[in-house]
């Protein structure tokens, strides 16, 4: 595993291949910076589509923060995990799929596949975050999901980026061997 400042992250994404899977380890410190950096160079520089699982951050919050940031979300579609649990209004967008919460897997898996099909390739796939998925879900719950995501993303050949906090769970351990590469953030 090889340890990243920030500001580097954008020589990570030179090196590797066309259709990568990167699991990026962040500290909470970190956290915000890294994603919007990670962003800034998938959505503003290499101009790619994506789709952002929002396990973290309400919709509405989410696009408010990338663009205060710069960031370009024109194209750059959410399903939002966390708006439904919060108890927050939801309104259906063309943009956002809301779903019912984090521990929805088969939904989000759903609405993933399906908009996968309607987005421009090249594409790709932004999880936000393995970890706090891990505390709606059983570790063997993510570690299904995540294995069934990273090869819906592989047969699909769509780029993913994948964040977690932790570093030293078993779900952790695991989900690195899907990965093409493992970063730390720091």
């Amino acid at each position: 595993m090889k340890k990243v400042k920030i500001t580097n992250l954008r020589d990570i994404f030179k090196q590797l291949p066309k259709n990568f899977i990167l699991l990026v380890i962040s500290s909470v410190e970190n956290y915000i910076s890294a994603n919007l950096e990670i962003l800034r160079v998938l959505l503003n520089e290499m101009k790619i589509s994506g789709v952002y699982i929002t396990i973290n951050r309400p919709y509405a919050s989410l696009c408010k923060i990338l663009k205060q940031n710069g960031i370009n979300i024109e194209k750059l579609y959410f399903i939002d995990c966390v708006s439904s649990l919060a108890g927050m209004p939801v309104e259906k967008t063309e943009k956002c799929r809301f779903l019912k919460g984090p521990s929805a897997l088969t939904d989000i898996g759903i609405d993933l596949s399906e908009l996968m099909e309607e987005i421009k390739k090249p594409c790709f796939l932004f999880l936000d975050s393995i970890s706090t998925l891990l505390t709606y879900n059983s570790a063997e719950a993510v570690v299904s999901f995540s294995h069934l995501l990273i090869t819906k993303m592989r047969l699909k050949g769509l780029m993913g980026v994948i964040i977690t906090l932790e570093k030293e769970s078993e779900p952790y351990k695991i989900i690195t061997q899907f990965c093409d590469k493992v970063i730390e953030v720091k």
